[in-house]
């Protein structure tokens, strides 16, 4: 029985801050879910997107590309309502901004 309740909790604790994956990709758009086959077009809307995830670790994956920010992205501490937040590159494909 003490071993069925700390498994629960193990779970429990697992799922609640389960790893949340957002794409990027040049050729995506806006209007897109951010999945890795409808991935999102500018990296504003993903992470815009990413902040409705509220305790959660987001990872956010950009595909082989160049990216032309309209505006700085600036991300505040204040107000930072995930768990955790990465930006990388898909797979080691090369990233410019």
């Amino acid at each position: 029985m003490k071993y069925t309740f700390l498994l629960i909790c193990l779970l429990a604790f697992h799922f609640g801050t389960a790893q949340v994956k957002l794409y990027v990709a040049p050729e995506g758009s806006d209007k897109n879910p951010g999945t890795r086959s409808k991935p999102f077009k500018s990296p504003g809307a993903a992470l815009a997107h990413a902040l409705s995830y509220t305790g959660k670790d987001v990872i956010i994956e950009f595909r082989r590309g160049t990216y032309e920010l309209e505006n700085t992205i600036e991300i505040r501490s204040g107000s930072f309502p995930l768990h955790s937040l990465e930006l990388r590159s898909a797979d080691g494909e090369p990233v410019v901004f």
